[in-house]
Parts: C-alpha cells; structure tokens; sequence
C-alpha cells in the first residue's frame, strides 16, 4: 500500500509541476481543498491547474510522510510572488486521489528584490485576492494581490 500511494503522489506532483491535467490520477468524485478555493470533482480540479501554473515556477518536495492509504506531502512552492511553504494531505483510494486538504503559510519565505518596500494598494486593490489560512482550529484570512510582492493591509 505505500509504495501505491506514493507512486500516486509522485505521479500527481509531476502533472502539476508540468501543467499536465490529463495525466493527473485523479478520483472522479475527487475532493480537493486549498486555501484559495475547494474544488469537487476532476474536471473541476483539472479546470483550476491551468491558473495556477500560471503563477508557479516549481515545486520542491521536501518530504513525503505516508500512513496507510494518507500522505502529507510537505513542499516548497516557487510562485512569482516568492517561495511558498505547503502541506497537502492527500487521502488514496484504489491508485487515485480522492481527497486533499491543503494548508499554506500566510506569506512567502522569500520576497522578490528591487521592488518598492511599498506598492500602492490602490493600484493592486483591483487583483487582490484573499488567502486562507487554517492553524489548529483557527483560519484566518489576508489579502494577496498578484501585483504586489507583499499582504496588502
């Protein structure tokens, strides 16, 4: 069983880091929460990978921690914004994804240089979007503009 699950969450990493839905080995039925949205079915979730990769530049893998048919995979993500830490549960049913709950850290660990210390949140609060962000029990929300290299106030 854990070599299955981690054949799946390796093949799954290498389709979102190649922007490649087809080959994404998804449940039908499949469940997938992120911070930014939860999406309910394949073709859902299949939808939503060609934004993301818009904005992602790689993913690192740091550790895959396996128990039974459950993963956390704990990544580094590179987005155009910075360096992301992220913790994906991924629940495996019969070789496919069929459940995910992610959790992300409410900024980047690392910020692009040469920016302004301050952009305008004028000017940014047009594509600001909120980040939600679970610890324990608690979510809190901030907002992230895709122009600004920092959380608008």
């Amino acid at each position: 069983m854990r070599e299955l699950v981690i054949q799946v969450v390796g093949q799954y990493i290498e389709a979102v880091r190649h922007n490649d839905a087809s080959a994404l080995p998804l449940h039908p039925d499949a469940v997938c929460e992120f911070p930014t949205n939860t999406y309910r079915g394949a073709a859902s979730f299949r939808n939503g990978l060609d934004d993301f990769a818009r904005i992602m530049k790689s993913i690192d893998v740091i550790r895959l921690v396996v128990d039974g048919e459950h993963c956390v995979a704990l990544v580094n993500i590179d987005i155009v914004f910075g360096v992301i830490p992220f913790a994906e549960h991924i629940h495996v049913v019969n070789g496919l994804r069929w459940r995910a709950r992610c959790y992300a850290s409410a900024s980047p660990s690392h910020r692009p240089r040469g920016r302004a210390s301050h952009a305008s949140d004028e000017r940014d609060a047009g594509n600001a979007h909120l980040l939600r962000v679970r610890q324990g029990r608690q979510t809190s929300y901030r907002r992230w503009s895709l122009n600004a290299s920092r959380p608008l106030r």
